[in-house]
């Protein structure tokens, strides 16, 4: 009778302990980091990220015939993704796309109004980057 109860305690208290654990992850948000009217050749880049807080993505919006390009752009200056398009929003992102992937080299976002005819429009560039949760060990 004794172990039964302890048995049944066990559970109990180990179903308990499933069902409270805190499922956080990291997880990864937009932020716009520049909008304006975009003549043709315009063009924006964020600043490099971090390791804490990787840029995962690059992306714009834009409200005129035309063609955008967004690209994610290494410290040596090469164009890791890179995409132009005439249909919005246009957008990469590092691949996999995971914190780790995205953390394991340094990147800034760029978004470039690139119609080769002369023509302006509203454009938003845009990033998409990984928050940790909870905070790594090395990063705190």
């Amino acid at each position: 009778m004794f172990i039964r109860a302890l048995i049944a305690l066990v559970a109990i208290a180990g179903s308990i302990g499933a069902f409270t654990t805190d499922a956080r992850a990291d997880w990864e948000t937009p932020s716009v980091y520049w909008s304006g009217y975009a003549p043709s050749g315009d063009w924006h880049t964020t600043g490099y990220d971090q390791a804490c807080q990787p840029t995962s993505g690059s992306a714009a919006e834009f409200s005129g015939p035309g063609y955008v390009s967004v690209a994610l752009i290494d410290t040596s200056g090469s164009w890791r993704y890179f995409q132009r398009s005439s249909v919005h929003p246009v957008q990469v992102y590092v691949t996999p796309d995971t914190f780790a992937s995205a953390a394991s080299w340094t990147k800034k976002a760029l978004c470039k109004q690139s119609t080769p005819w002369q023509i302006s429009f509203w454009m938003y560039c845009g990033k998409w980057y990984w928050v940790q949760d909870p905070v790594h060990v090395f990063c705190v």
